[in-house]
Formats: structure tokens, sequence, C-alpha cells
């Protein structure tokens, strides 16, 4: 049986995979995603740094998160770095791509 770790350990590769296919030089985890950031990939332009969850099938996904994307808002960002916000519905696809601003 898959944990819910293990279930969010795949949607973050999965990520990955997606940003490599997309041209990143190097794509990676953080130590046991136990930061704001999960996922990090580093691009030709800039470097993107990703907060991945998944959710349940029509979960308030807007609540739940919501301090974590407050948390990220009050991070420095350099410029070329983009703070990210992605959400993976069961049962469903990528549901939400939110550049943190």
């Amino acid at each position: 049986m898959m944990t819910n770790y293990r279930r969010g350990v795949k949607k973050e590769r999965e990520l990955m995979e997606l940003w490599d296919n997309a041209g990143a030089i190097e794509t990676g985890r953080t130590a046991g995603s136990h930061g704001i950031f999960d996922v990090f990939g580093i691009f030709p332009n800039g470097v993107r740094f990703a907060q991945v969850k998944r959710i349940k099938k029509d979960g308030n996904w807007t609540t739940e998160y919501k301090k974590t994307v407050e948390e990220i808002k009050q991070i420095h960002k350099p410029p070329n770095v983009s703070y990210e916000y992605w959400i993976w519905e069961d049962y469903n696809s990528w549901i939400k791509k939110e550049v943190i601003k």
C-alpha cells in the first residue's frame, strides 16, 4: 500500500520530469521535503522553487494551504527566481499552478 508520503514524492518527481522536459538544466527535491519548498528547477533563464500538494478529489485546497502561500509570500525573492505552488487532485490532474508574487 502506498503511503501519503510516497504519493507526495511521486507527484514531486512527476513535476521534476515535467520541468526536465521543459528544458530544465537540473531538477531536484529538497531533503525529506520538510522545508517550505519541495522541488527546485534550474533553467537557462532562472530558478524555480515549488511547493507540491496532492489533494483528494474535490478537496478544498484554498483553505487548507492558505497559510503556506502566505509564508511563501514573506520570503525575499531575488530576480530570475520564481516561487510556485502546484496542486495535484487525485483522479484528475494538476489543477492549480500558481506563481506566488
